[in-house]
């Protein structure tokens, strides 16, 4: 059985509201045919990268604001893709899935 699937991959920006509430930039929005949205943070770092309370309070700031602004219905995952994964330290069980360099390069 082949299953084909269909993704959109863009980044994505909206400013300050009218209401107080501040700008986001989303990296890298890939908006899958599974009805899963995963907003990517792409951050760098030689070794694995710690997730700060800024980091985690940041991708959810974004996805709120994202949502709110399309009015996306499906669920979003927040991503991080980085060059050697996330540490498993400080906000790190915020993250719902972790991207690395060598995933995206695999032969």
């Amino acid at each position: 059985m082949y299953l084909y699937t269909q993704n959109q991959i863009v980044a994505w920006r909206v400013g300050p509201s009218d209401d107080g509430k501040k700008g986001a930039q989303i990296d890298m929005l890939i908006d899958r045919a599974d009805n899963l949205v995963n907003i990517c943070e792409m951050k760098f770092s030689h070794n694995e990268y710690t997730v700060t309370k800024d980091d985690a309070d940041s991708l959810h700031h974004k996805a709120e604001r994202f949502i709110a602004e399309t009015g996306c219905k499906k669920s979003v995952s927040l991503t991080m893709v980085t060059v050697s994964g996330i540490a498993h330290t400080g906000y790190w069980s915020e993250i719902h899935n972790s991207i690395t360099s060598e995933d995206l390069f695999k032969a």
